[in-house]
């Protein structure tokens, strides 16, 4: 796999580890582990069925599988054409540069993208949980409502929240900052169909580094505790 933005591993030693071990934060550890795992696997079968693709429906690929076909005694090309439209419906449809076009897409654009808006929900999902535990005015019988201030994301208006009614004085640091409205305008690009805005800046983003930053937070309010 050639491009970094896409490397995160299985071993996640760059991820939320609760120094406390309260509930709250053994589940937000837990959740991660969850979440880096399925992605990591998500982004390994990706490529692997990219390559393997690419392997057949390369120009290269082509021309070494037709040298193999041409070579076998048995080959007839009504026999290939019969056996080829049986195994691989789209060819019927796709010719093998639009095959490898539609798995590379899926490897550098649908499937970190995914990720990244994965990570941005959990990330909101945890921080509403905190902002529902750590307030000890809650009901809980109640559902509980975070109200955000005009054009301010629901991950702000938790921290936010926090502060003012759970005495938690966690500010986000302009990397924190930066790398979350990057996301979710990704997430936003993503649901609004604006999908070349997100491939222009796709690549601008490591997805590690985004699960460390996210952790990261999920560390300095712990700290606060």
């Amino acid at each position: 796999m050639e491009k970094n933005h896409l490397e995160i591993s299985d071993r996640a030693d760059y991820l939320f580890k609760s120094k406390k071990k309260e509930n709250a934060f053994i589940d937000i550890e837990l959740s991660f582990f969850e979440l880096n795992d399925y992605c990591f696997h998500l982004i390994q079968s990706t490529n692997k069925k990219y390559k393997d693709i690419d392997k057949i429906y390369s120009p290269e690929g082509q021309a070494k599988l037709e040298e193999e076909f041409l070579n076998d005694p048995n080959f007839s090309f009504e026999d290939i054409n019969e056996d080829d439209e049986n195994s691989n419906p789209t060819s019927q449809w796709f010719g093998p540069e639009d095959i490898v076009s539609i798995w590379k897409d899926n490897l550098y654009f649908i499937t970190p993208a995914t990720v990244l808006i994965l990570l941005y929900f959990y990330t909101e999902k945890h921080l509403k949980e905190l902002c529902k535990i750590y307030d000890k005015e809650f009901d809980g019988k109640k559902k509980f409502r975070l109200q955000s201030s005009f054009k301010e994301s629901k991950i702000e208006g938790s921290f936010k929240y926090l502060r003012d009614k759970c005495n938690i004085s966690f500010f986000p640091d302009d990397k924190i900052k930066n790398t979350l409205k990057h996301i979710n305008t990704i997430r936003n690009n993503f649901a609004h169909g604006d999908w070349d805005e997100i491939k222009n800046n796709i690549e601008k983003i490591s997805v590690k580094e985004c699960f460390k930053i996210s952790s990261s937070i999920f560390s300095k309010i712990e700290d606060q505790i």
